[in-house]
């Protein structure tokens, strides 16, 4: 037995919430964009096209629940997510929109989306993501949410299913002015700059022009002894040293 229909009206419902969905996060209105979420949500984007995957068993891109989503937003509104300082432009196309009824009186809408998103942050690029997403939604007090939402990318397990002919990448340059990043162990990147944990301490890059990369500074002894590992958040940087965390 196949889904079972839903009304005209119902439909209609559903497409232009798909589309108001869409305009919120082009537009970077993420706080009216997590709205559209129920309590319970979870935001799948799995790092294959394989239909049989299991997000607890294989590999995710993403797999959020309403918590993640809501520290997500968070930080993209501190302003300090410098991966997206400016945030990216983005336009997104929706087509093939299909509708059905759930067994448990939820909808399922999918559909068919071209994104384009152009990076004025970094390199100026436009990458291009398209795939299928599948909603699945609820009414709460009238309004429709969003209870689940699938996004399969068609490239998902490009670099990642180990197939040679999916790996695109090639060697642009090394960069090692002098031998300062020397014995180079660790590297996080945030913004336009890469954080390099080295022989002499730490090194900063900047890779505004990712393959004209620049030194920007150094620190090392008596600062760091034997930099190991670091991560960034909002404006600190944490560096685990031989003598501890700084």
């Amino acid at each position: 037995m196949g889904p079972a229909a839903v009304s005209e009206a119902e439909r209609s419902a559903v497409t232009e919430f798909l589309y108001i969905e869409a305009r919120l996060a082009d537009e970077a209105r993420y706080a009216e964009w997590l709205a559209l979420w129920t309590d319970d949500a979870v935001y799948w984007v799995p790092a294959t096209t394989d239909p049989e995957a299991d997000p607890e068993k294989h590999l995710s891109h993403i797999y959020d629940n309403r918590a993640r989503l809501e520290t997500r937003v968070k930080l993209l509104q501190t302003g300090h997510r410098y991966s997206q300082e400016p945030p990216s432009h983005m336009r997104r196309l929706i087509s093939n929109i299909e509708v059905a009824q759930a067994g448990d009186g939820e909808l399922v809408a999918g559909s068919n989306f071209l994104l384009a998103e152009l990076s004025i942050q970094a390199s100026h690029e436009t990458h291009w993501w398209v795939g299928r997403a599948t909603h699945r939604l609820r009414r709460v007090d009238g309004e429709l949410r969003i209870r689940s939402k699938k996004v399969v990318l068609i490239n998902a397990a490009t670099l990642l299913d180990g197939d040679p002919r999916n790996n695109f990448l090639k060697r642009a340059l090394a960069f090692n002015p002098g031998g300062v990043l020397n014995g180079a162990r660790f590297v996080v990147t945030a913004g336009n700059y890469a954080y390099v944990l080295c022989r002499r301490g730490l090194a900063i890059v900047s890779i505004a022009d990712p393959v004209h990369p620049l030194m920007v500074s150094e620190l090392g002894s008596p600062s760091l002894a034997d930099a190991r590992a670091m991560t960034i958040q909002f404006r600190y940087a944490f560096i685990v040293d031989g003598y501890g965390l700084k």
